[in-house]
């Protein structure tokens, strides 16, 4: 039985600040057999302005991951806030937007 392909959500804290952590969440999950995908295109998921209040500059960093994570079946992150925020915070922060099934569909979709 073949693997899934998991596509990588790599935040804007890992990628800027620790990316050590990225390199070696890829090498864990190759090491399992894992197919990987790395979608570009991919920035923060909306937490810091989400935490702080500001809801609208949030939803728009989080619309472009909603669009980024469109297609993927599973997601998988190194940051357990930021995984947490899409799959817990997503359908709060889109509800009675148009982006609302999408929300809900991609945080039913990431894994950590």
């Amino acid at each position: 039985m073949s693997m899934p392909l998991l596509s990588l959500f790599i935040p804007c804290l890992v990628e800027h600040s620790l990316p050590k952590i990225g390199m070696s969440m890829v090498n864990v999950l190759e090491s399992l057999g894992c197919r990987l995908h790395y979608e570009k295109g991919q920035t923060c998921c909306g937490q810091p302005a989400f935490n702080t209040g500001y809801i609208n500059e949030a939803r728009n960093v989080a619309e472009n991951c909603l669009n980024v994570f469109a297609k993927s079946d599973l997601i998988v992150g190194p940051s357990g806030s930021c995984t947490s925020m899409i799959q817990n915070f997503y359908s709060e922060l889109f509800r009675g937007t148009d982006s609302e099934l999408l929300a809900t569909k991609i945080g039913k979709n990431v894994i950590v």
